[in-house]
């Protein structure tokens, strides 16, 4: 928000479009020219045409499912458990299939969807469970959401910043990158 802020007092005639898109569909926008920076969790490889680098914040991740869901009533849950319900996944439109997590399948018993926020909603009506960044569910699910007792749960993900090497940032683009990662551009 702070960064946001200044932003928008930096460059008060910026025309910006803000899209929410989760791991290849980040990296697509910005091979597309469509987006100028992305933020994504961190990934092992980008393409060779693709800038990145880790920045201070990061991103802690949680296993959640409606209150009415039969595993809210669980005091602990195992991945056994979860197997038996539906997973709500996230799969990105440009690369189907690609696994972000290391979550058990419910085999064919599966939904998914190119974003968290789509996921968030799916699950606070009670279709499954997902793995979701906890600050969404925090500032958006409006309390109808209950984070599982798994082990190995919350999860901590750095958090990248990634931009195109074949395109210029510009003034805006420049300071926002410089502002996230000192030096990153260089």
């Amino acid at each position: 928000e702070r960064l946001m802020t200044e932003l928008d007092q930096r460059f008060p005639e910026l025309e910006m479009e803000c899209v929410f898109a989760e791991h290849g569909d980040a990296i697509s926008l910005v091979q597309s020219g469509r987006a100028s920076l992305g933020l994504l969790s961190a990934q092992t490889r980008y393409p060779p045409e693709i800038g990145h680098a880790t920045i201070d914040e990061s991103a802690d991740f949680g296993l959640f499912v409606s209150h009415t869901h039969p595993l809210a009533a669980l005091e602990r849950v195992d991945y056994q458990q979860l197997a038996r319900y539906r997973a709500l996944r996230l799969n990105t439109l440009v690369e189907q299939s690609v696994p972000t997590d290391d979550l058990p399948t419910s085999g064919h018993r599966h939904w998914s969807a190119p974003n968290y926020l789509l996921l968030m909603d799916m699950a606070a009506f009670g279709f499954g469970w997902s793995a979701l960044p906890r600050w969404l569910v925090s500032r958006y699910s409006g309390g109808l959401l209950k984070e599982l007792n798994v082990s190995g749960w919350p999860r901590r993900s750095a958090v990248d910043v990634i931009w195109s090497f074949q395109r210029s940032l510009g003034p805006a683009g420049s300071w926002l990158l410089d502002s996230l990662v000192p030096f990153a551009g260089e």
